[in-house]
C-alpha cells in the first residue's frame, strides 16, 4: 500500500493544477542553456523545480502564454534566443526535445551580409554621400 501512496504522490508532483503558480527561469550553466519550470504551491508554500527543458540556443527573453497555436488551453512559453525566430514550448509536456512551433525564423543571411558591407564602408571611410541632382530650369 505504501507503493500506491508513493505512486499517487509522484503523479501529483508531475501534474500541474489550477492552484499551481509557475515560475519560469531561463538559465545557462557552462554551455548548456535551459528553461526551468518551477512550481509554487500556494496552499503549502512549497517551491520546487517541476522539470527543465534543454534549449538549442542561449535564451534572451521569456513570455508565458496559455493558448496554443490551435486555440487550445495549456501552459506555453515563448523563448527568444540568439537564433532568428521565437520558439514556443509546451510546458505541460515532460522531456520535450523540440518546440511546439517556431514563429518567424526567416533566413537573414542577406540582411546580415548587407549590414556587414555597410558597416565596413562606414569604417573605412569609403561611404560616399549622395549628392542631390539639380534640375535644369526650362526656359
Amino acid at each position: 500500500e505504501d507503493d500506491d501512496d508513493d505512486d499517487d504522490s509522484d503523479l501529483e508532483d508531475t501534474n500541474l493544477t489550477a492552484d499551481d503558480a509557475l515560475v519560469l527561469v531561463a538559465k545557462t550553466e557552462e554551455d548548456f542553456p535551459s528553461l526551468e519550470v518551477h512550481v509554487y504551491e500556494q496552499t503549502t508554500g512549497n517551491l520546487y523545480v517541476h522539470h527543465d527543458i534543454p534549449l538549442p540556443s542561449f535564451p534572451l527573453c521569456l513570455a508565458h502564454g496559455d493558448i496554443n497555436n490551435q486555440g487550445g488551453a495549456g501552459n506555453y512559453c515563448a523563448v527568444g534566443t540568439f537564433d532568428p525566430g521565437i520558439e514556443i514550448w509546451n510546458l505541460d509536456v515532460l522531456d520535450v526535445l523540440e518546440p511546439t512551433c517556431t514563429l518567424g525564423g526567416k533566413d537573414t543571411s542577406h540582411a546580415e551580409e548587407l549590414m556587414r558591407s555597410n558597416m565596413e564602408e562606414a569604417v573605412s571611410g569609403s561611404a560616399k554621400k549622395k549628392k542631390k541632382k539639380k534640375k535644369k530650369k526650362k526656359k
